[in-house]
């Protein structure tokens, strides 16, 4: 495919994709593969008989974890304030770890670790990974 398809590529991103396009129908098509009997890939392709349910989501965490969904903004609700959390994880769950030891709380997203937030006022998440080049905000205290 590189070779054909790639090597002195079309500056036109939609040329491009239609040299694609047109290698991609020839390959399934027309070229036979000997790895199917010398038969084309589209002789041989059945469409599956079972159906992928999308509506199916499976849970990230155990019915005893306590959960919260990120807002559209990447905050959650944490001790009465918004705490930044991430955009990335927009209308997502994560799972709030209250550690009584310590007074910090785990925050996860499934087996992510994403970091910490404790009880003081000015708290932060403090992520466990880049650390010192991470700007996190600090929570908000809602009114």
């Amino acid at each position: 495919m590189k070779a054909e398809c790639c090597k002195n590529p079309i500056v036109n991103g939609r040329a491009q994709q239609q040299r694609f396009n047109r290698w991609r129908k020839e390959f399934n098509n027309e070229r036979p593969h000997e790895a199917l009997g010398m038969q084309a890939p589209a002789d041989v392709y059945q469409a599956s008989s079972k159906r992928l349910n999308e509506k199916i989501k499976f849970d990230l965490y155990n019915p005893t974890e306590e959960t919260q969904k990120v807002s559209d903004s990447g905050y959650i609700n944490f001790n009465g304030r918004q705490c930044f959390i991430g955009e990335a994880f927009k209308r997502q769950k994560v799972s709030l770890d209250r550690e009584t030891k310590t007074g910090l709380t785990l925050v996860r997203y499934s087996n992510v670790t994403l970091g910490w937030l404790d009880a003081s006022p000015n708290d932060r998440l403090q992520p466990t990974a880049y650390a010192d080049r991470w700007e996190s905000k600090p929570c908000i205290i809602e009114e």
